[in-house]
């Protein structure tokens, strides 16, 4: 299936201090980076951005439109809604500009999922990633639908509309430590992001701090300072069903489940 791309291209980049579109990555654009990685769809790729907001030079040898957001003032929304009307393709993948580490074998399966849905989205535990998902323009009615309602979240669409969830197990397939979501809100070089050590591999480098190892071991034994601990509360007493599940995550079963899976075994 041909499908068509929309890059959001970010507004004033309070945190980055330069409109996002000009932000450098390796002395490159984050637009003119957005662009190449589209380039392989070889489809038109569409440009929204902010009114009156100057984009920085790009080279291409795909078509690309520029529209500006036709209703303003309403987020990634409103850039999807203008994307997705300007589009000549019935499904599109939008991505924002400040996300540069897009996996192609990634987009390519959910394109070969997406018939018959009209949002494919990838999804990790709670969190969504709309900015990193396939629209069909099926979704213009529902979209428009919130804009009239000032209900300006993404994921409110989703109820709406039919979605096919990307689930870790299928993101792992090609992208284990989810890089591609990475997203840029900084220029500082020596900035440092935050991550579970079950996503630590050889493509990703994990910080050494007060010459402590990020290990296993180190997270277990408290030597490494940074850690984030799980808690699961509960209303009340839990009821038969959610004991039984925090029963099994403390089991020996369900402790090596986590291990298996590279991350710290519960206790």
């Amino acid at each position: 299936m041909k499908i068509g791309s929309i890059i959001l291209a970010g507004g004033k980049g309070e945190r980055l201090g330069v409109q996002k579109s000009w932000a450098e990555l390796g002395k490159v654009t984050l637009l003119q980076r957005a662009i190449s990685n589209l380039e392989f769809l070889d489809s038109e790729i569409i440009i929204v951005k902010a009114p009156g907001a100057e984009l920085p030079p790009v080279v291409t040898g795909t078509a690309m439109t520029v529209f500006s957001d036709s209703v303003g003032g309403k987020g990634p929304l409103g850039g999807i809604l203008t994307g997705l009307s300007n589009s000549g393709y019935s499904y599109n993948l939008v991505t924002a500009c400040d996300m540069p580490l897009l996996n192609k074998d990634l987009i390519k399966y959910m394109v070969s999922v997406a018939e018959g849905f009209d949002v494919v989205v990838p999804r990790i535990g709670p969190h969504l990633e709309p900015l990193q998902a396939i629209y069909s323009r099926r979704c213009i009615g529902e979209i428009e639908n919130l804009l009239a309602q000032d209900k300006l979240k993404v994921d409110a669409l989703f109820d709406r509309v039919r979605a096919r969830f990307i689930e870790p197990v299928e993101i792992d397939r090609f992208d284990k430590a989810h890089l591609c979501f990475t997203n840029i809100n900084t220029q500082d070089k020596d900035a440092i992001g935050y991550t579970g050590i079950g996503h630590v591999d050889q493509s990703v480098k994990a910080v050494v701090l007060n010459g402590v190892a990020a290990s296993q071991e180190n997270a277990m034994n408290g030597s490494y300072p940074v850690v984030r601990k799980l808690y699961m509360n509960t209303k009340g007493e839990p009821s038969k069903l959610v004991k039984a599940f925090i029963d099994y995550i403390l089991s020996p079963d369900g402790t090596a489940l986590c291990q298996k899976h590279g991350y710290l075994p519960l206790k």
